[in-house]
């Protein structure tokens, strides 16, 4: 928060800016294998005016520091890198999950296998195999998984999560595993009100910062947990708003809990350059492949909070959540550009 440069023994291998959302950075090829590393992060925490959503005034703090999870993450030479697993028609007869794995890493050179698995539990709902072909660059694999059977919805009172697991297996072993939860739910805003999963529901709700006495924005996800169980079952909320930006760990809670969530980027009253912008749209690519498996979510918030109108800045941002561009080479949707992402076409 809010600024981040990466150096591995003193070569500078990148910078993500932006404070609410999560990124990578790859080592391979610069890792020493022959003797001991040094990885360093440069952490820039001041009100810089190119990075949403300072440039104004805002009325909340911010803090500073790593404030969150940091992992290594080793991987074999193809990897998953994210998974989107989207339930279609669940209060039809063809229910179904579409899975979209994105895979990442250098050409195809061993036969590979990808396995998408639909379970409750240890129970296995639906299988389904594909075979790389040697040779080819990873990228997007759809994956259908039908013949479901009887599969209980995600609500208010019964939250009810299953869990897809795809693996990459290479000689009948596995190289490479990548777990979402989801839940199965229609949820639909009509003239006549919100509906979930068919009926009508009053959404009552609250806003919500991640700020705390004396950690600030550092607190663990055990406490984000307990008070997502008291705006739950104390203040009696169904609806909880992310005001002003992605907030780590609550979408978890809330999805297990059945609290529906409206997140929003970051930013407040005020719209910057087109720097300040194209940020803007990296937050809103970042937010959406960070959270697109939880069912609690219902609404993206796309805007700036309280900002003027910018019917150019907002096309953009409208075009990345419903398909946005590939910002690493592959195929696009939009005409959206930014600074760094990992985009995908998607649909919640």
């Amino acid at each position: 928060m809010t600024a981040a440069t990466v150096y591995l023994n003193g070569e500078r291998l990148g910078e993500h800016r932006g404070g609410y959302t999560p990124f990578t950075i790859e080592l391979t090829g610069h890792v020493r294998w022959d003797a001991e590393n040094v990885l360093a992060v440069e952490v820039d925490s001041t009100e810089r005016p190119d990075i949403p959503p300072f440039g104004g005034q805002i009325d909340y703090l911010t803090f500073g520091g790593i404030y969150r999870e940091v992992s290594l993450r080793a991987v074999p030479q193809t990897f998953i890198e994210n998974v989107f697993a989207l339930p279609v028609d669940v209060l039809g007869d063809g229910r179904r999950v579409d899975v979209r794995c994105f895979l990442e890493g250098l050409a195809i050179a061993a036969p590979l296998t990808l396995e998408v698995e639909l379970r409750d539990a240890d129970r296995v709902l639906a299988r389904r195999r594909t075979e790389l072909l040697l040779g080819t660059d990873p990228g997007e694999v759809a994956v259908r998984l039908e013949d479901l059977g009887d599969v209980e919805l995600w609500d208010l009172d019964t939250p009810r999560l299953y869990t897809v697991v795809t693996r990459l297996l290479e000689g009948g072993q596995v190289s490479d595993e990548y777990t979402v939860r989801i839940g199965f739910r229609d949820a639909r805003f009509t003239p006549d009100g919100f509906t979930l999963n068919g009926r009508h529901v009053k959404l009552r709700g609250l806003n919500r910062h991640q700020t705390y006495p004396y950690v600030g924005q550092a607190m663990p996800a055990r406490v984000q947990q307990r008070d997502a169980e008291i705006l739950k079952r104390e203040i009696k909320c169904n609806i909880v708003r992310t005001s002003h930006y992605p907030i780590a760990a609550f979408p978890g809670c809330l999805r297990q809990l059945g609290l529906l969530v409206f997140e929003e980027i970051p930013g407040w009253q005020h719209i910057g350059d087109e720097g300040w912008k194209q940020v803007a749209c990296c937050n809103v690519e970042e937010m959406i492949r960070r959270d697109w498996n939880h069912p609690s979510i219902i609404m993206w918030g796309v805007r700036i909070n309280e900002s003027r109108d910018d019917h150019t800045f907002y096309t953009r941002t409208n075009e990345i959540a419903r398909g946005p561009r590939s910002l690493r080479g592959r195929p696009v949707v939009s005409t959206t550009s930014s600074i760094r992402s990992c985009s995908r076409t998607f649909t919640r």
